[in-house]
């Protein structure tokens, strides 16, 4: 099986583009380039596993998603758009975020 770099910067692309984000968006969230993630989309260079793993979290998908176009394991937006929220946080204050989620989803019980 050969792996089409293509396809996949295309599915990169237009991950983002239905998260309205820019390259310029992508590349710092993803701590890359924007002239690397437009060589990505365009299928010019075919970017590390280290680089879709960043990229697929900072775009709220999966790494299946980009590489293969499955898409029957994606998340409601909701999701995507939490995920693209704690992505530029440090893992101090993704826990304290998440503490406090359950705190107030406690809460939101508690007044049902």
């Amino acid at each position: 099986m050969t792996i089409d770099y293509k396809i996949i910067g295309e599915r990169v692309k237009s991950s983002r583009l239905n998260r309205n984000m820019t390259q310029a968006e992508l590349a710092e969230r993803t701590e890359m380039s924007d002239v690397y993630i437009s060589r990505i989309e365009t299928g010019v260079r075919s970017p590390s596993l280290n680089s879709l793993i960043k990229i697929a979290k900072v775009l709220g998908t999966t790494l299946d998603s980009l590489v293969h176009g499955n898409t029957t394991t994606r998340l409601p937006k909701v999701y995507h758009d939490f995920a693209y929220f704690l992505s530029d946080c440090d893992d101090n204050e993704r826990e304290q975020i998440l503490e406090n989620a359950r705190m107030f989803r406690m809460m939101l019980r508690e007044k049902s």
